[in-house]
């Protein structure tokens, strides 16, 4: 059975499950829109989880070892990730 889930239903899935701290309510928004894309999608909520990766700007230059914003966006870049940035956030797929 297929189910096409609005905006509203995924982030209530993420809230109501016991991973409801793992994205902010942007990184979820950013999230269903990019998965959105591609219509053969099938969700998943620990692929999703497994995948996908939210960090403050700082958080993701310290755990790298970068030194600014523009070099994180380079460096996601250079390993081929989607990622989108978020006013206090980066929300990326892993690597």
């Amino acid at each position: 059975m297929f189910i096409e889930l609005t905006k509203s239903q995924f982030m209530d899935i993420f809230h109501n499950s016991d991973r409801k701290d793992s994205f902010s309510y942007d990184a979820l928004s950013a999230l269903y829109d990019h998965l959105n894309e591609n219509e053969d999608y099938e969700f998943d909520l620990a692929e999703i989880c497994g995948n996908y990766s939210e960090m403050t700007i700082k958080e993701f230059a310290d755990y790298y070892g970068i030194d600014c914003e523009q070099a994180v966006t380079d460096y996601i870049n250079r390993h081929g990730s989607w990622y989108k940035l978020l006013k206090e956030s980066i929300v990326y797929e892993s690597f």
